[in-house]
């Protein structure tokens, strides 16, 4: 089975776009996860934060309070 190319650039255009639908059509947070990059994006209307293996992701605006270490989540 091939491995799979989460982040490649025309695939992480696709997804950076969907998520730009998301929040101009009310979303308030989107998370994007690429897992074999140990990548997680979370993107609101006014920000776009990115974290990596090692780092602990935290809510921008919705269920504040709420954060996983994302070799925890990856796992």
């Amino acid at each position: 089975m091939p491995k799979r190319e989460y982040y490649q650039f025309d695939r992480a255009e696709e997804v950076m776009a969907k998520s730009r639908e998301y929040l101009q059509s009310g979303g308030q947070e989107v998370w994007l996860v690429f897992p074999d990059n140990r990548l997680i994006i979370v993107t609101t209307p006014e920000s776009r934060l990115m974290f990596v293996s090692g780092e602990v992701v935290s809510t921008q605006k919705v269920l504040l309070g709420f954060n996983v270490a994302v070799d925890e989540l990856l796992a």
